[in-house]
């Protein structure tokens, strides 16, 4: 297009990373031991094992809700595509200018008005 580029799959792939990370992050959560025998230092250890735990499930969290927000953003970005795309084609069947390229005229706005009354000279 114009001087610019996008990459429709570029979300979607954002996306995807985000849920393959959650996805980690929840098997490293479900595959922690319930209890440890580490001897004296088995309460430290199951302290530690519990908030790595709470770690993993906070994060995974937020990394699900950000990917619910790319999806969400990649669904506007492809609306607003549609409708400017289809703007674009549309001024390109009609050989008409686009709106910064269109000259300003000298009419008010109550001349271009359905209701306008042409003056009529004295």
């Amino acid at each position: 297009m114009n001087g610019f580029h996008s990459d429709a799959g570029a979300l979607k792939k954002v996306s995807r990373e985000l849920r393959s990370g959650v996805s980690s992050l929840d098997t490293l959560a479900g595959n922690m031991p319930d209890a440890v025998d580490a001897g004296f230092s088995s309460q430290a250890v199951g302290s530690a094992l519990a908030r790595v735990i709470q770690g993993c499930t906070a994060l995974a969290q937020i990394g699900e809700d950000i990917a619910a927000n790319v999806d969400t953003a990649d669904g506007s970005y492809a609306d607003i595509e549609n409708t400017n795309a289809g703007a674009i084609r549309y001024q390109e069947r009609r050989h008409e200018p686009g709106p910064d390229q269109r000259q300003q005229s000298q009419s008010t706005p109550f001349e271009e008005s359905p209701l306008h009354i042409p003056r009529t000279p004295r």
